[in-house]
This record gives C-alpha cells, sequence and structure tokens, in this order.
C-alpha cells in the first residue's frame, strides 16, 4: 500500500515542483537583493527545508513544531523573523498550509482527510479573528499590519489541518505519535537536567531560573519553551490504565515529574484534571484499575514516608508544606488574595478595558500601535495581553464575543471527544481519547491564571489534540465500513 498518494502521481509532483521552485526563486532573489549576510546565508537551510516539505512533509512539520517551542530554549522567537510582520513558525506554518492546499489542489480525492465536523468551528474561530483585526483597524484608526502582531498566533490552530493530511492510516498515526513523544521525553530530560543543576551550569541559553520556597527548601523554578507535558502525562496515564503496559506507566512518570517541577499550583491542577476526568468516561473494569493503581501510589509514598521518619529524615514537613501550597491555590483565589490577587491589581486596566467595551474589548491593539493614532495612544507601552492569565487576556482583546466563540469551539471538540471515547474499541485509540479529554477540561478549567487557548506554544498542541480525535474517529468510521476492519484511510481514494 503507498501512504503517499501524492506522489504516486508524477504529474502531481511536476506540478508542485514547479510552484514550489518558483516559491524558491523568488526567495532566492529576495535574499540576496539585501545587504544583510544573515538572509544571505539563511537561503540554504530554506532550500533544504522546502525539499523536505516536499520529500518528507511529515519532518517538516515536526520542524515546524520544534521551532515553536524554541528548539528547547536554544533560540528566541524572534529568530530570523520578519520585522513588524511575521515570525519563523508563521512562515512554517503558511509553507505546510499551502502544502496541503495544492496537493488537494493537484488531487482532490485527498480532501477527504481533512473532512472532519470540527471543520465549520475551526473556521468560524478564524473568521472571528478576522472580523476582529478589521474592528481593531477600523475603531483605531491603525494599519492592518499593526492589528496582525497579536492574533497571528491564533492562525496556529490551522496546523490542525495540516496534521489531518499528513496522518492517514494507523501506521501514520503511531509514527506521528512516537516523534511527538520522543519531543516530550527530550524536553523532559532538558528540564529535569537543568533543575538539577540549577543556576551553576545553565546549558540552555534561553531558560529562565528562578527559586521558589518550598518545604523549607529553596528549589529552581525552570521556564522551558517545550510541548506542554501536561498533554502528554495525561494521556500516557489514560493509555496506562487502559492497556496496563508498565512501558506507558514509566513515561507517564516521566512526564509527571516534568511538570511537577514547573511549580506552578495551576499547572499542577491542570495536571490533577487531566488524571481524574476521563475516570467519568470510563468502563467500569477501567474504574477498577484506576482505583488500584491510585491505591498503589498513596500506599508507596506512605512506606517511603514512614521509612524516610525512621532513618531521620524528616520529609514529612515536605509534604505537610507542599499541601499547604496547593491548599493556598483556593484560598487565594476565594479571598483574591496573595499572588492571585497582586495579578488581579497589576490588571485593573485590562479590565476596565473590557468593561468599557464588553462586547469586542479593545481588540487587537498592539502598544505599538499608540504611534499610529490618538485613538490607540492609551496603549504606549502597555501590553493588552497577559500571561498571568488567560480569561483576561481573552476578554480584554475580544470580548464576550470572544468568550462565546472560544466556547462553541470547546464544546464542538468536547462533544467529539466523547462520541470517540464511546465508539473506539481499539485500546491505543481509546487511551489516547481519554487522556486528550482529560487535558482538554484540564486547560479549559485552569484558564483563569493559565494562557490555553492564547499561547503560542500552547495553540499547536490544542490543534494536535482536535487532530487526534478527528483522525482516530475517521478511523474507526473507515474500519466499521468493512467487513474485516483492516481497511485504511488511503485506501479508500
Amino acid at each position: 500500500m503507498n501512504n503517499d498518494i501524492l506522489f504516486s502521481n508524477p504529474h502531481h509532483v511536476t506540478k508542485l515542483s514547479i510552484i514550489l521552485g518558483m516559491c524558491l526563486i523568488a526567495a532566492f532573489v529576495g535574499f540576496f537583493a539585501t545587504t544583510e549576510l544573515l538572509r544571505t546565508v539563511a537561503i540554504i537551510p530554506a532550500i533544504l527545508y522546502f525539499i523536505c516539505l516536499v520529500k518528507k512533509p511529515l519532518w517538516a512539520y515536526f520542524l515546524f513544531l520544534l521551532i515553536t517551542f524554541d528548539l528547547f530554549g536554544l533560540i528566541t522567537e524572534h529568530f530570523l523573523q520578519l520585522p513588524g510582520a511575521f515570525k519563523l513558525r508563521d512562515v512554517l506554518n503558511f509553507s505546510l498550509l499551502a502544502y496541503v492546499f495544492i496537493s488537494i489542489a493537484t488531487n482532490r480525492k485527498t480532501s477527504v482527510f481533512v473532512r472532519s465536523a470540527l471543520n465549520p468551528f475551526i473556521m468560524l474561530f478564524m473568521c472571528f479573528i478576522l472580523f476582529v483585526v478589521l474592528y481593531t483597524a477600523f475603531e483605531f484608526d491603525v494599519s492592518i499590519i499593526s492589528c496582525l502582531r497579536i492574533p497571528r498566533k491564533y492562525l496556529l490552530y490551522l496546523s490542525f489541518f495540516v496534521v489531518l493530511y499528513l496522518v492517514r492510516n494507523e501506521k501514520d498515526f503511531k509514527k506521528f505519535f512516537i516523534i511527538l513523544s520522543v519531543i516530550g521525553v527530550v524536553s523532559c530530560i532538558i528540564m529535569i537536567a537543568q533543575f538539577l543543576l540549577a543556576s551553576k551550569i545553565i546549558f540552555i541559553p534561553h531558560a529562565q531560573i528562578k527559586y521558589q520556597q518550598l518545604g523549607g527548601f529553596y528549589l529552581p523554578r525552570v521556564y522551558l519553551p517545550s510541548i506542554d507535558m501536561s498533554f502528554l502525562f495525561s494521556i500516557y496515564f489514560w493509555l496506562y490504565i487502559s492497556n496496563n503496559k508498565k512501558k506507558y506507566l514509566m513515561l507517564a512518570i516521566l512526564f509527571g515529574i516534568s511538570g511537577f517541577l514547573c511549580f506552578s499550583r495551576a499547572y499542577w491542577f491542570k495536571m490533577f484534571i487531566g488524571a481524574t476526568i476521563p475516570f467519568f468516561f470510563t468502563y467500569s473494569y477501567e474504574k477498577n484499575r484506576f482505583f488500584k493503581k491510585v491505591m498503589e501510589f498513596i500506599s508507596i509514598l506512605f512506606i517511603l514516608a514512614i521509612c524516610s521518619q525512621l532513618l531521620g529524615l524528616d520529609i514529612m514537613s515536605f509534604f505537610v508544606k507542599l499541601f499547604e501550597r496547593i491548599q493556598s491555590a483556593y484560598l487565594d483565589l476565594i479571598n483574591r488574595s496573595g499572588t492571585f490577587g497582586y495579578r488581579l491589581e497589576a490588571s485593573a486596566d485590562r479590565l476596565k478595558y473590557f468593561l468599557d467595551s464588553p462586547l469586542f474589548g479593545v481588540g487587537f491593539l498592539h502598544y505599538s500601535s499608540a504611534t499610529e493614532s490618538l485613538k490607540a495612544a492609551f496603549m504606549r507601552g502597555y501590553y493588552v495581553e497577559t500571561v498571568d492569565s488567560g480569561l483576561l487576556s481573552l476578554l480584554t482583546t475580544m470580548g464576550l464575543s470572544g468568550v462565546v466563540v472560544i466556547l462553541i469551539l470547546s464544546v464542538a471538540f468536547f462533544i467529539r471527544n466523547k462520541k470517540a471515547i464511546k465508539t473506539t474499541n481499539t485500546m491505543f485509540y481509546r487511551g489516547i481519547s481519554l487522556g486528550c479529554i482529560g487535558y482538554f477540561v484540564g486547560g479549559t478549567l485552569s484558564f483563569l491564571t493559565l494562557p490555553f487557548f492564547i499561547s503560542t506554544q500552547e495553540i499547536p498542541v490544542i490543534a494536535i489534540a482536535f487532530a487526534f480525535i478527528e483522525k482516530i474517529l475517521q478511523l474507526n468510521n473507515y474500519q466499521d465500513e468493512t467487513s474485516s476492519g483492516n481497511l485504511e484511510l488511503s485506501e479508500k481514494i
């Protein structure tokens, strides 16, 4: 069976080669027309990338993903950017979308790969983003270019279609998942190593290290650009519950440790939800296994605590302090005190801007827009978004309308995810489906303090979760249409 239908037809190859060749010539002229040496040298990896895009599009996608994660902190998001326009990740995203569009245009039968019930909701969100861009430009008399600086990250949601197109059958799905997991493992190793080395040796140039007091200890808190560990933790945890394979447990522990080392109470809550919410969608044998494994884990912790006390190690005080820190998150939230209260005070202006324009907020006003018009002068030196609260950022930039659109998309995905859990008989897919619903519910509930739906590094992961569920449903449907249940999606074309 030929998995790559596009390149099985020489006519399609010729068409695509001509288009990509024209792009390369244009890029070549553009780069060499500049006096900047860096851009001149960049033409070489650009050519290699386009060759990779044509021959191995899956690897081109993962390069895009790594660039989005700043190569684990080895580069910054400003690496090889187009000043005032798009960053490198955006250019790679556009190239992948162009590849998918050209592929479907030259062989329309391949459009079956990107058909899904989520498509209308993704496009609704994109149309709303475009509307808010235009609203911002006309309301505040600023340029379209400046209005694109904030919302360009939302175009990363379109990578959903790239994953749908590239993953065509069960073999592709498993290959994609393995590569994604390898990226996650590398992130974990870097995270744990940097934590152990603390600030003595910072081998990741753009990693940030701060110290967190916990249980009487000052522990390093590492801020590392990487794939969301809660996503892989939730998936591997439920793969273990559904499949009962030790390798899944080991990876779940690895991702769990890496997520714990973030020392973020909101992130711990997100991971907790990812491990518990899917319980309500499981079969009885999975519920029993879940309780059994949780009790085993608690028993191991209890034995370790007793042994440490007998050896003279006061580990109980650490767990007490840890529990107090977790409890403080709830107290800060209801009392609007502590870190949460400080963040509310720091974002008082953002809340005021939302209350002044509750329907659409202030739009996508970039702080540099203040120099373009008097109407936008209040934005001088001010960032309309904040990393402290994704919900507040959404309300400020898109108002209640933005919340409604995100809610519609979320409900649509939740319904599709529930369907995947109910209809999937393959235990591997079932574990992934359970993990995805845990990850998404955890991200949604933690959106008050975490930038889940609006984070540049989170959006591609959300798109992957969307694509996983849709692809699982596609493969289930095509298996149901055959008596043997072995027909793969790409064989229908």
